[in-house]
């Protein structure tokens, strides 16, 4: 289930962190002080990382999505050219 602007605007902090999911790697930390932050989740070499992608609503939804695409796909179109000689 994808996360709509709507959505984020009715999340109640609550006493601890709370994780809501998005898509694709992406989601929401709602803290008790009531920030939001948007984090990215990846692997390399099976461990897990997480990239911090900024504060709600600094960075929009549109934004982290596009931020999410790039990090997760960007680079495998990258192509070097190799002479082999």
């Amino acid at each position: 289930m994808s996360l709509t602007d709507a959505k984020i605007r009715t999340i109640k902090p609550s006493d601890k962190p709370l994780k809501v999911s998005d898509s694709h790697g992406l989601y929401l930390i709602v803290k008790p002080g009531g920030s939001r932050h948007r984090y990215l989740k990846y692997r390399i070499n099976g461990k897990e990382s997480r990239l911090g992608l900024g504060a709600y609503p600094d960075v929009s939804l549109a934004d982290a999505r596009q931020l999410s695409w790039s990090s997760n796909f960007g680079h495998s179109f990258t192509v070097k050219m190799v002479s082999v000689l």
